[in-house]
């Protein structure tokens, strides 16, 4: 049986630094399964700033977290759209891609629309 997955670009909230994330598809979600260090010209390379995924996305029981810092969760910008990682403890975030300030926020996992072509 054939798994359909992705990879969708990130970027570490604390050190600016890009990743991939990989997802794989359940479903009508995704489950993000892996993270991997990525420069941004080897992501424009393999195509992955171009992806765009949507509907639920958890994280799976092998999800390392954040390739540079360890954080073992993400968030999406309001603002810009983008995705960084972030820390669970956290009361707000600063998008490392925009600058925009978010604050007590939750969200329930489904995403209308995350694109990785910002780099």
């Amino acid at each position: 049986m054939k798994v359909e997955g992705t990879v969708i670009m990130a970027r570490c909230a604390n050190k600016q630094a890009p990743y991939g994330m990989r997802l794989q598809k359940t479903g009508s979600g995704w489950v993000c399964t892996w993270t991997l260090a990525m420069k941004e010209a080897a992501a424009k390379r393999e195509g992955y700033t171009g992806t765009t995924v949507k509907g639920e996305i958890a994280l799976g029981a092998e999800y390392p977290g954040c390739p540079h810092c360890g954080a073992g969760g993400f968030v999406q910008c309001g603002k810009c759209g983008k995705i960084s990682c972030f820390r669970h403890e956290q009361k707000s975030a600063v998008c490392p891609h925009c600058g925009n300030k978010m604050e007590n926020f939750s969200h329930d996992g489904n995403f209308d629309e995350i694109k990785g072509d910002a780099y």
